[in-house]
């Protein structure tokens, strides 16, 4: 997946509505796209991250999440 136009503008939005940092909001709206094109398959993506701030943005955004803290 490469940093479109696309994806920077989703980014800026996903900065103003959860007031993530950039390069937060960057993983994250790539996060959404290529979810929206697994979804084509069948297979759905985990987002996965140790901030809870954008695990809570992620799934706000739609997106399954898991944080790696949860685990032994």
């Amino acid at each position: 997946l490469s940093l479109s136009s696309a994806i920077i503008t989703k980014a800026l939005s996903l900065h103003e509505t959860y007031r993530l940092r950039a390069y937060d909001s960057i993983q994250l709206a790539s996060a959404i796209e290529l979810n929206a094109r697994l979804a084509a398959t069948s297979q759905p993506l985990t987002f996965v991250a140790a901030d809870v701030h954008l695990l809570q943005s992620a799934a706000l955004a739609g997106l399954t999440t898991d944080n790696p803290n949860n685990y032994p």
